[in-house]
């Protein structure tokens, strides 16, 4: 077996080496040329409906699998602290333990035998990976506690057990194909021009350009959607609310590597008139004020205020007596963060755009210190889907200067 593109030797001729990925045309990739041609990237759909069965069935089926799900993962975090070395530290011991996770499938049969045998193997892994990135702040920095799966744990479930396609040769609506409870669905997942990436992403993964990950279904509240959904309550019963099932689907998605010109791109915080201005070639060709979202901000801020003066002073609220105030307070946070995302992609895909349309060699991103247009505001995740986004069209992106991100 031979790299399609370095044409370097694979050290085991029987079967891939460790990072080495193969499409399904046929190519084969090292490590090194995989990373460099292909970006790993997800794409959120939500489920429209199933094609074959009703709405009633999903659910059903849906809600064992979750708890299953949730009950195994905090299960086997238990089963894995118990048989971990490092869990018994000795006064003269300097470094943690080395630790094999163990076979544990045959026991996360016997405790869960409802969870198919796809997800048992998604959830093993999962909290395998998950365990081990943890257990040395757990066990010898005592900077975290045991990681805890609360219902309902997103339900992984491996590439290898699941198919995507098209609805019909003219329908380009995706559907999954995949066992949920011991039944075979298939779901049609939300299309048309709002979804037109994450349609495209699906493309090329239909053609076999790009490779398909291990996915996960769960379910995030909607606020006024009267697309169909599942009903949820809050542990111990309570108030319903709506919710929508999603789909995540990770991919390799193939970079766009065509040639690029010569010119850098370089974008500075606009101080006190304006959000950002993007530079090229010495020429300020556009500047992003972003009013709207100084006001999202302010008037945030303004309703979190409130929310804390009403529970100061004399009011002395026990603790049962705050759990509507703080889920109002959950609400207006939650409904900040989305509107805050969408400005955050919006905002970076532009930019990217505008780069990829120019044909720029680099783009540099220069703060200074001192200069914000608002009050506070995540440049942390901003800067990383820049660059995530630049990544993805093959464009090289640098910081000039670090912005000091204020912790409000």
């Amino acid at each position: 077996m031979n790299c399609c593109t370095c044409f370097v030797e694979a050290k085991t001729p029987n079967r891939l080496p460790k990072g080495w990925k193969k499409l399904p045309t046929g190519e084969l990739y090292c490590k090194p040329c995989w990373r460099e041609r292909f970006a790993l990237r997800a794409v959120t759909i939500p489920v429209a409906g199933p094609v074959d069965g009703n709405w009633d069935d999903l659910r059903k089926a849906l809600e064992v699998e979750w708890r299953a799900a949730t009950r195994l993962a905090n299960r086997l975090v238990t089963e894995l602290a118990s048989l971990d070395p490092a869990a018994q530290r000795k006064a003269g011991d300097e470094k943690i333990p080395s630790f094999k996770l163990p076979y544990l499938y045959p026991k996360a049969r016997a405790w869960e035998p409802s969870l198919g045998t796809a997800a048992t193997v998604a959830v093993l892994n999962t909290v395998g990976a998950k365990y081990n990135a943890d257990r040395y702040d757990v066990w010898w920095r005592a900077s975290k506690s045991l990681p805890n799966f609360q219902y309902p744990m997103p339900l992984p479930i491996g590439a290898a057990n699941v198919k995507i396609d098209w609805l019909s040769d003219t329908e380009r609506v995706p559907v999954l194909t995949l066992r949920l409870n011991g039944e075979r669905f298939k779901l049609r997942l939300r299309g048309g021009p709002d979804f037109r990436r994450q349609t495209e992403a699906v493309a090329k993964c239909i053609a076999g350009a790009a490779v398909l990950g291990e996915i996960a279904i769960y379910r995030k509240t909607a606020f006024g959607s009267h697309r169909p959904g599942a009903l949820a309550k809050a542990p111990g019963g309570g108030k319903g609310f709506q919710t929508t099932i999603m789909v995540k689907l990770p991919m390799w998605l193939p970079k766009n590597l065509s040639v690029k010109g010569d010119r850098v791109l370089e974008l500075f915080t606009g101080g006190e008139t304006s959000f950002l201005r993007a530079v090229l070639n010495g020429r300020e060709d556009w500047v992003l004020h972003g009013d709207h979202v100084k006001g999202w901000i302010a008037e945030n801020d303004r309703r979190l205020q409130s929310f804390s003066d009403d529970q100061k002073y004399e009011v002395r609220v026990r603790a049962k007596d705050r759990n509507g105030i703080n889920g109002r307070r959950k609400s207006v946070c939650k409904r900040f963060q989305d509107r805050m995302s969408d400005f955050l992609h919006q905002t970076t895909r532009q930019i990217v755009g505008y780069a990829e349309r120019q044909e720029v060699a680099a783009v540099v991103f220069d703060a200074t210190p001192g200069q914000d247009y608002f009050p506070h505001f995540p440049w942390f995740q901003f800067l990383g889907l820049l660059a995530q986004k630049l990544d993805e069209k093959g464009i090289p992106f640098t910081k000039r200067v670090d912005v000091v991100e204020d912790a409000a």
